[in-house]
């Protein structure tokens, strides 16, 4: 039997549960999945108690926490400091980013001639994980509110294209593609200085609230709109497959889970 759950705070907002459970019935899979709020600094206890879990999905603010926990973590993941996925293996945890495989996933979807990242937390270092998956010759700019950061992303990146400016300097005509990866609000006091126009693929790791005022941007120039909804799918496939141990049609979990968020 899978036993697992989601872990983060606050954790109340999280449809990770509905999305396991849809995938597990239609795949006739025992299993039971919740959430629990875990905040900062009390995952190794968390994990402790819990040792007879399948794994968790992880959220903020253990992205990075987790890194230190888990027995092997992919090299990428690690260089990235961010991983969303723990499984019990032998005693131990092993560690991952779903994360980075989704992304990979949304951005086949999109054109990747010109990628742009808005912030520089977790989800954007799994982007940047993911576009380095998909190609490392890949231009790329990251914009940040602030400089703090820069250093940090250029030193983990393997990206050889890479490039981290102000998110004031934003062009909606320098990017074919937008991963937004900041807090809820966050970006909306720059996005009446943004020159050009909307155009490409919006990958917006939020949803909710949902539309976001870059979302809305993008859907009324007509623009391909890929929502945190969308990312939360495409990186929950692949936690199934981790927990469950076993491949699965992507297309139809998709569908079920897809499903299932419109009755949320």
């Amino acid at each position: 039997m899978i036993q697992g759950a989601v872990l983060g705070s606050p954790i109340d907002h999280s449809l990770s549960p509905v999305l396991h459970d849809a995938a597990y019935k239609y795949l006739n899979v025992e299993a039971h999945y919740e959430k629990f709020d875990v905040g900062a600094g009390a995952l190794e206890g968390f994990l402790r108690s819990h040792s007879s879990y399948t794994g968790f999905s992880l959220t903020m603010p253990l992205k990075e926490e987790a890194i230190s926990l888990a027995t092997e973590v992919p090299e990428i993941d690690r260089r990235m400091s961010s991983i969303n996925t723990l499984v019990a293996r032998d005693g131990e945890w092993l560690g991952s980013s779903t994360d980075r495989s989704g992304i990979a996933r949304l951005l086949k979807r999109a054109d990747t001639s010109r990628i742009a990242i808005l912030g520089g937390g977790g989800t954007a270092r799994s982007a940047l994980a993911a576009i380095e998956n998909i190609d490392d010759r890949l231009p790329v700019t990251v914009y940040l509110r602030d400089m703090t950061k820069a250093s940090d992303l250029t030193d983990r990146s393997e990206l050889s294209r890479l490039e981290v400016r102000l998110l004031s300097d934003l062009d909606f005509d320098t990017a074919s593609s937008i991963i937004q990866t900041t807090p809820a609000g966050a970006i909306d006091p720059y996005l009446e200085k943004v020159s050009g126009t909307p155009s490409g693929t919006l990958i917006e790791a939020l949803y909710q609230p949902w539309p976001t005022k870059i979302a809305t941007l993008f859907q009324s120039a007509g623009q391909l709109v890929l929502s945190g909804r969308d990312m939360l799918v495409e990186q929950a496939i692949y936690q199934v497959e981790l927990f469950s141990g076993r491949s699965v049609d992507h297309a139809e979990i998709r569908k079920v889970m897809n499903e299932a968020l419109a009755g949320v």
